[in-house]
């Protein structure tokens, strides 16, 4: 009789902890999820729980696993804010700038083949592609699981470990968007090393990617340069001025060209009836008398050619 009822005293707290265990495992279960259409979704309290926001209290930054410090996520954002770069996953409590774009970096702790294919099912696990592409797949999907919400520029995503029969070293994967859809290809997963610190590889990363916006930015702006701009307007300004001070003092010359000659004939006309006023009295005798020398030739002709008749 007493044996029962010390089992009945030990059955609860067996019971309890039988519970206990069980449940464990769904709560690790969502405490690592690594299937990319999975994730929680943007602006909800899940991805703060599941992104560890309360810890870091950095918007931009998803670490499931606490792969960084505090201190060392104070840093990245020194250098993100030397960037110029802001987050998408602002909703009230941050203020993005308008020139900035906008960054999500995501740390993984480990990803396998079946996580892929578990979201795209044109993914076949017995032919695998290889690692990087499966890199990239990866985070092609999360940003476009993720793109409802949040619009990413740039963004970064970290495995530390790709599961695989082979020894894989960890992957940082820059991911090309929206605004920056043109640097597209320039998304290619970078194997790193073990032993090189989180923190610095995604600094490295962020000054990579940055010099690589700002150095296409420079090429589209810097096809024509500002001087040649200014140069060639100001030669254009220049032909035309020329033009039309050229075209003013030809039409200058022409018009006191055009004046003088009217004066001259004007004044050889005055002059020829001046002539002709003054003498023509004598104008007029010597027309008469040339008229009458011609008609005295005329008659006196004529006797002649009869007598020679007769």
């Amino acid at each position: 009789m007493l044996l029962i009822l010390q089992i009945l005293e030990i059955w609860p707290i067996v019971f309890s902890s039988a519970y206990s265990l069980r449940k464990q495992p769904s709560q690790a279960h969502s405490q690592s999820v690594t299937e990319p259409c999975l994730f929680p979704k943007p602006f909800t309290k899940k991805l703060d729980i599941f992104c560890q926001y309360d810890y870091h209290k950095i918007p931009y930054m998803c670490d499931p696993t606490g792969a960084l410090s505090r201190t060392e996520v104070e840093m990245l954002d020194d250098t993100v804010k030397s960037l110029n770069l802001t987050s998408c996953f602002c909703a009230s409590t941050c203020d993005p700038l308008s020139s900035s774009y906008q960054l999500g970096i995501v740390v993984i702790p480990n990803v396998t083949l079946h996580d892929l294919e578990f979201c795209d099912k044109t993914v076949d696990s017995i032919i695998s592609p290889s690692l990087p592409i499966s890199a990239y797949q990866y985070g092609v999907l999360l940003n476009q699981y993720w793109s409802d919400q949040c619009n990413v520029d740039l963004m970064l995503l970290y495995i530390r470990i790709w599961v695989s029969n082979k020894v894989i070293r960890p992957f940082i994967v820059p991911i090309y968007a929206n605004s920056l859809q043109r640097l597209q290809r320039f998304s290619r997963p970078i194997v790193t090393s073990n032993r090189e610190p989180v923190l610095s590889v995604l600094q490295r990363a962020l000054k990579h990617n940055k010099k690589i916006i700002e150095s296409e930015h420079r090429e589209t702006n810097s096809t024509v340069p500002n001087w040649a701009k200014w140069t060639t307007f100001g030669m254009v300004s220049f032909v035309c001025l020329a033009f039309y001070i050229a075209n003013c003092v030809t039409n200058k010359m022409g018009k006191t060209q055009q004046k003088s000659k009217t004066s001259v004939a004007s004044t050889r006309k005055s002059s020829d009836r001046f002539r002709a006023g003054f003498g023509g009295g004598m104008i007029m005798n010597q027309t008469q008398q040339k008229k009458s020398v011609m008609m005295f030739r005329t008659f006196s002709k004529t006797p002649r050619n009869n007598i020679n008749r007769l």
